[in-house]
């Protein structure tokens, strides 16, 4: 599960370095803003993605709404380690993303996940697509 979760943030980095993203870091253990792990970071003009991972496994026993909310409640924290983080404050706006993995998003989720602050869902088997047409 771990090697597969590892190899997926991998995919991730590659895809956003191929779409021109820069300070593209993360899919390890220590990557912490603020105290907080950070699956994948990449930053485009002046936005920067804040992802965390989540896969069918993880949430076995609870729904999608319930990892929105943990990953709201980090929000205050995260802006607050990247605004003074050396590589990502010069970014003013941030985005978080929740790439699923093997989950099925539904409509429910999607508008819980719209709510402020706002986290993107985005379905990973899409993200495999078009890393593999984008990227071999």
């Amino acid at each position: 599960m771990k090697k597969e979760a590892v190899q997926f943030e991998e995919k991730i980095k590659k895809f956003l370095e191929n779409l021109g993203f820069n300070d593209v870091d993360g899919g390890r253990d220590d990557f912490l803003i603020n105290g907080i792990r950070v699956d994948v970071c990449g930053g485009r003009e002046d936005v920067l993605l804040v992802m965390k991972f989540k896969s069918a496994e993880e949430i076995e026993r609870k729904n999608l709404r319930h990892f929105v909310n943990i990953f709201r409640e980090k929000i205050p924290l995260l802006k607050r380690g990247l605004s003074e983080h050396p590589t990502y404050k010069k970014y003013n706006y941030h985005k978080y993303v929740i790439v699923t993995r093997n989950i099925e998003i539904v409509r429910e989720d999607i508008l819980f996940a719209k709510q402020d602050p706002r986290i993107y869902l985005w379905d990973g088997n899409l993200i495999d697509c078009l890393h593999d047409t984008i990227c071999e």
